[in-house]
């Protein structure tokens, strides 16, 4: 058991004439005692003064789930933790089962019966997974072994099957999933052989097979399945893998039919019902992508910006009856980088990217943007002002971009300072380095935009004035739902 207690309440009264050292040590030491023991007995969490938990695996639990949620830095009982929460979400995690290297199986085995271990998934990207996998490793000390036909059977099983780790083939996630299956099995043999590395080559091998394969009639497999076919249908694979595949290989070109066939049935069969598993994989894998930048905070505007139309009204304007939406996404990100004092010609960072319009930050168009931009007339600036920020008194804001996006950008900032508590009078340039250039994680599936922001101090101000709130659909993001997450709250 796990027992937090932040007071410890202790009743001793003695008499003048038992003042001395002994008795004092004695009577202390008993009231600690009878203290100590009725908390432990009573066993009732009071979140003021005692927090418990069954074992040092559902604690640690505990503090993942308030990680993930965002209220671990708010919570007393997690001192232990303060430097692990100095950090992002995900290196927290990380740190914190890194120095508990035992309990992490556990741990990750309690946040899934909880209900709550997709939520800590979704905030993983490919380098937090080979971290925890090399955790993993680690902790067990297990060495991968060469994976065998039978291995490709054990793990094919739980794909196929209607547990959480069904339908999909080789992303990193599903092999952590499938692990845990595995290792719940409770079968010392078959646990203690696997690591999460190891269901992700079985996974690719998989994956391999089915691709190859699965617009093969069966009786041209002996003819066609190589491994120099295996290994170059996949790139570049490891030495592992290879050896899977070669041992498959060997079956399709058993030369007696009889002994061939009884080899290559079972396996047909798994593969035959992988298939419409890996065609679902991949439109599933379409369904969400995260990105990472330095920049996040700028989607804090989008609220602002779809409250005062300024899609629509851009949409309106000469430059967008030229160029439609792709006006818009242009005009918020040189408004961006305006604010950032970048010209609009240098790289953008991934969020200001996504704030633009760009949910695929890789698609961001630089040659569109300046093309939109030079093709911009003094009276196209000037009809863009009017209808963002009204009728300007300096008419020659519409000379160039700079004055314009200098013009946007100070009246869009000052009606953002204006909401956040304590700050209305606070120059553009803090607003943009506090507020604006945010490091965090963008979550973004079909019908959602889930933002998270990393600790800052002022998270607080935000929060308090409501800037964090949902937005139920962003007209230029696809009318997807906008929610943040800030971390530290």
């Amino acid at each position: 058991m796990v027992v937090r207690i932040r007071r410890l309440p202790l009743d001793l009264k003695i008499k003048s004439s038992d003042l001395n050292e002994e008795t004092l040590v004695r009577l202390w030491a008993n009231e600690f005692c009878r203290a100590l023991t009725t908390v432990l007995h009573v066993q009732q969490d009071d979140n003021d003064t005692v927090v418990t938990s069954e074992s040092r695996a559902a604690w640690l639990a505990r503090f993942v789930s308030h990680l993930v949620s965002g209220s671990a830095q708010s919570r007393w009982e997690y001192e232990e933790f303060a430097d692990a929460l100095k950090l992002g979400t995900v290196d927290a995690v990380l740190t914190t089962l890194q120095c508990e290297p035992k309990e992490i199986v556990s741990v990750l085995q309690l946040l899934q019966r909880q209900g709550r271990l997709d939520s800590l998934l979704m905030l993983f990207g490919d380098l937090a997974y080979e971290q925890l996998f090399a955790i993993i490793a680690k902790a067990e000390s297990r060495q991968d072994i060469e994976l065998a036909i039978e291995d490709l059977f054990t793990v094919g099983k739980l794909v196929s099957s209607d547990s959480p780790a069904a339908r999909v083939l080789a992303s990193r996630r599903r092999a952590l999933l499938i692990f845990l299956e595995l290792v719940a099995d409770g079968q010392t043999a078959i646990s203690s052989q696997w690591s999460p590395r190891r269901v992700l080559y079985a996974l690719i091998a998989l994956d391999t097979l089915v691709s190859v394969t699965r617009s093969w009639p069966r009786e041209t497999w002996r003819q066609q399945l190589t491994p120099a076919l295996l290994a170059g249908s996949a790139g570049s694979l490891n030495p592992t893998i290879l050896a899977v595949l070669e041992q498959f290989g060997r079956f399709a070109a058993e030369p007696d039919e009889n002994t061939r066939q009884q080899k290559l049935a079972p396996l047909v069969q798994l593969l035959q019902s992988l298939a419409n598993n890996v065609g679902a994989t991949t439109e599933l894998q379409k369904q969400f992508h995260i990105v990472s930048g330095d920049c996040v905070g700028f989607l804090l505007l989008a609220g602002l910006i779809d409250r005062f139309r300024w899609p629509r009204h851009i949409l309106q304007s000469s430059l967008g009856q030229r160029w439609g939406d792709r006006a818009v996404t242009c005009c918020l990100a040189g408004l961006a980088q305006h604010l950032l004092q970048k010209d609009s010609d240098k790289d953008l960072d991934p969020g200001v990217a996504v704030f633009a319009g760009w949910l695929e930050p890789a698609s961001a168009n630089r040659t569109l943007l300046q093309s939109i931009l030079s093709s911009a007339s003094d009276e196209d600036r000037a009809d863009l002002i009017e209808r963002l920020a009204g009728t300007p008194e300096d008419k020659t804001l519409a000379s160039d971009w700079f004055k314009t996006f200098g013009q946007l950008g100070g009246f869009l900032l000052r009606e953002f300072a204006s909401r956040i508590r304590g700050f209305r009078n606070a120059t553009p340039e803090f607003i943009v380095n506090t507020f604006l250039k945010q490091p965090g994680r963008i979550v973004i599936d079909d019908e959602r935009i889930y933002v998270t922001l990393q600790p800052n101090p002022f998270h607080v101000a935000l929060h308090l004035s409501g800037v964090d709130e949902p937005i139920d659909s962003v007209t230029w993001l696809g009318n997807r739902r906008l929610q943040f997450q800030l971390e530290g709250l």
